[in-house]
């Protein structure tokens, strides 16, 4: 142990350096605002910073070393953690071993768990210790730092780290992000000063520079931080900063679960005895949820030219695409009504993967402890409104939840969403659409001519009549293709409509996916008939409309006799002239044309929401911040040395060798001659002695001027070259002189001028004085 580490006589501290650890880490633990069910994290994220600060100062007033507060760290982590980390549900825990275990696994499961739960997480389990591990790791490194090192920033190396982890372990928009960074920084610069006057005789004349580097660093850090990872988000929800929730983790995999798409054969009227026909059966009893609103089974968004299907990521824009946990409550982004709904689950629904649902969830609970399922075991994909259960639902896993329905109309007049996926696997459909492609129609156009051309020119079928089973099920390639949309008649039930459509709508530049869901009846029961499908349409604004069944389903029977379907090609065209004199009609309740001509207005690549201009304005602000103390310097510089007589000039080129010098961290003399200030610093005194000269009875001329400035270049040159890179630094960035002419202005500013007869003296002689003196 060396004498360094057993001293703390010598380092001198106050209690700033142990209450600043505290707060600048609390301060940095509310970027995780909005992940958490309550602020519960704060106190625990506290009781940690607390603790850890508590024994690193034990440690420094009993002289122990470094080697050995860590170590002591490390031992007490699991027992203090599990007294304060709420085990099982219980404010305060006796430590033992189920609880120090606790613990310790939440130190490497409770960053996942965090990043793959939908927040607000519950403040309980491996997430709270998360909270934890950074209010006991960053405070108590911070305040180790502060004690046992003399260095004034050093200790703000943790904070800064602290606050670049939970933001990108935090929510997408937290709030109050700059009030947040303000008090971070005014905390931070204010306790390095503080310190920085503390570090004792050996090294207080470098504290003005050592603290002008603290406010560099915190501010070009917080401008960093601003442009990139903290930039304001959009309105759309698809457009905010990013962070870690939504990019770590692939979620559930639901590739493999039952698609009520591909069985819809099951919910209509088949034959007696067809073996899982629901058709006649209750699937659900539902209560509270308003009428003829329909319920979600699951949203279908990947096309694989055989099946529509769920999956992760599969919504443009969106981070959030994925099926994670949840907790007691469910952040909800979509603006709407609220609804409470109660679901009682019947047999005929038992087995099913799919959670029906309504809207945005906000909150889940299952009614009866004696179900298999749990919310545990409930996954849910904000993106597509759909939640899965592991091990699907029996009979008694009753549920009730929370929701928020948003508007879902949907209008001609929309204009979709700008990108999405084209379904590569439904090409096969390109020739049969090119009349709706090559149209004067508007994309929202052509997917409503779609819809209208099925529902005109279609026929209904369950394929359960003798001479109709030829209409088969399923919705791959063949069967949507030369078997339906292709074929001389366009036969099929909501599957294949539903399948078609949406197919169609991506293939023709519209985003969209197909749901299977429910419309419960007035009695509030789900039977199997109830059962429907409907295609919902992405628009600008992000949100999902919902295109209805009735406007692209047909309902009337097939015949034998039936003529064949219309042309797609004289169906568009009349439809374009339908278009077109509605518009003549009242041109402003039209939407605008499809496309622009590329040839006379040329369209960007870039989106009009893009992110670069805020990347671009945030990397400009850290350059402001940067370079804002060079451009002050070379602009005094240049006034010292072109403004003002021979006189001046020559003063102002001795004041800009003695900035230099300050900046440098060096100290000379206040108030002692200038060729004694010369002899203390080494250099410099033929400057000295021109200096000298304006108090002469013949003024400096334009040539001592000049030569007097050739000298500064010179000894300039040299100084920087004596201190190597970190001395350029010092002298670009270093604003401790700079400080200095600020208080000095004002000073004179708010002085009353006084008439007493005193020597003359130039305003740089007596900044000189001043600056050398500090």
């Amino acid at each position: 142990m060396t004498t360094a580490e057993r001293a703390p006589e010598h380092r001198p501290t106050s209690w700033a350096d142990v209450v600043a650890p505290v707060v600048l880490v609390l301060v940095v633990l509310t970027a995780l605002e909005g992940s958490y069910s309550d602020r519960s994290y704060l106190v625990v994220g506290g009781l940690g910073a607390v603790m850890a600060t508590a024994l690193a100062t034990v440690a420094w007033t009993q002289g122990r070393s470094r080697s050995e507060l860590v170590l002591t760290l490390l031992v007490l982590f699991a027992p203090l953690g599990a007294l304060v980390s709420r085990h099982e549900g219980d404010l305060v825990t006796v430590p033992g071993p189920d609880s120090m275990s606790a613990v310790l696994t939440g130190a490497v499961t409770g960053p996942g768990e965090l990043l793959s739960t939908i927040p607000p997480a519950d403040a309980a389990g491996a997430p709270l210790v998360l909270t934890f591990i950074l209010g006991y790791v960053l405070a108590g490194s911070c305040a180790a730092l502060a004690l046992f090192s003399r260095r004034p920033v050093l200790p703000l190396l943790p904070v800064l780290l602290g606050l670049v982890l939970t933001t990108l372990l935090g929510v997408q928009d937290p709030g109050l992000d700059g009030v947040r960074l303000l008090v971070l920084a005014a905390t931070a610069i204010a306790w390095s000063s503080s310190r920085g006057h503390r570090t004792g005789p050996t090294t207080v004349r470098n504290a003005g520079a050592v603290r002008s580097a603290v406010a560099l660093v915190v501010a070009g850090g917080v401008a960093a931080l601003l442009g990139t990872v903290i930039e304001p988000p959009a309105p759309a929800a698809d457009d905010q900063r990013w962070v870690l929730r939504g990019q770590v983790g692939a979620g559930e995999d639901v590739s493999r679960l039952d698609n009520p798409l591909s069985r819809f054969r099951s919910f209509t009227r088949q034959l007696p005895g067809t073996p899982g026909n629901v058709f006649n059966e209750t699937l659900l009893k539902v209560s509270g949820l308003p009428r003829d609103t329909p319920l979600r089974f699951v949203t279908l968004d990947v096309y694989d030219g055989t099946t529509w299907s769920p999956g992760n990521r599969t919504v443009e824009g969106r981070s959030d695409s994925l099926f994670l946990r949840i907790g007691q409550e469910v952040g909800a982004p979509l603006r709407g009504r609220p609804a409470t709904v109660e679901v009682r689950v019947r047999r005929a629904y038992e087995g099913s993967s799919w959670l029906p649902l309504a809207g945005q969830l906000t909150s889940l609970e299952f009614t009866y402890l004696d179900g298999r399922a749990q919310r545990e075991d409930v996954r849910y994909n904000p993106a597509t409104l759909t939640a899965m259960v592991r091990g699907g639902l029996v009979r008694r896993d009753d549920y009730s939840f929370t929701a928020v329905l948003p508007p879902s109309e949907l209008r001609v007049a929309m204009v979709p969403y700008r990108r999405g996926r084209s379904q590569p696997e439904g090409r096969f459909l390109d020739d049969a659409l090119a009349p709706w492609r090559q149209a004067s129609l508007t994309p929202m156009q052509r997917v409503f001519s779609v819809a209208d051309y099925l529902r005109t020119n279609g026929r209904y079928s369950d394929g359960a009549e003798s001479w109709e089973q030829r209409f088969t099920a399923g919705h791959d390639a063949a069967r949507l293709g030369a078997g339906f949309f292709e074929a001389e008649q366009m036969v099929g039930d909501h599957e294949q409509y539903a399948a078609l459509l949406a197919l169609a709508a991506n293939r023709l530049g519209v985003p969209a996916r197909v749901v299977v869901g429910a419309v419960p009846g007035k009695d509030g029961l789900v039977r199997g008939s109830d059962v429907t499908t409907w295609v919902e349409v992405r628009v600008a604004d992000g949100s999902w409309r919902v295109l209805p069944a009735e406007l692209y389903l047909s309902t009337r029977a097939p015949r034998r006799t039936d003529p064949p379907k219309q042309d797609p090609g004289a169906f568009v065209v009349a439809e374009e002239e339908a278009a077109q004199k509605e518009k003549e009609k009242d041109p402003r309740a039209q939407p605008p044309t499809a496309e622009p001509e590329r040839k006379t207005l040329p369209t960007s690549e870039e989106p009009e929401d893009s992110r670069v201009p805020r990347v671009m304005a945030g990397v400009l602000a850290a350059l402001l911040l940067i370079g804002a103390v060079p451009a002050a310097k070379w602009w005094r510089r240049r006034r010292r040395r072109t403004s003002g007589s021979p006189a001046d000039r020559v003063a102002g080129a001795w004041q800009e060798l003695l900035d230099l010098v300050v900046d440098l961290g060096h100290h000379v003399p206040a108030g002692a001659p200038r060729p004694m200030q010369a002899a203390v610093l080494g250099r410099g005194v033929d400057l000295a002695r021109m200096a000298d000269g304006v108090f002469a009875l013949v003024p400096p001329s334009e040539d001592e001027a000049s030569r007097a400035w050739q000298v500064v270049v010179r000894e300039r040159r040299d100084l920087l070259t004596q201190h190597g890179v970190r001395g350029r630094l010092r002298a670009w960035w270093g604003p401790a002189s700079l400080r200095g002419s600020v208080r000095k202005a004002v000073r004179r500013a708010f002085s009353a001028p006084t008439h007493d007869a005193v020597p003359t003296v130039t305003p740089e002689q007596e900044s000189a004085g001043e600056f050398v003196g500090r």
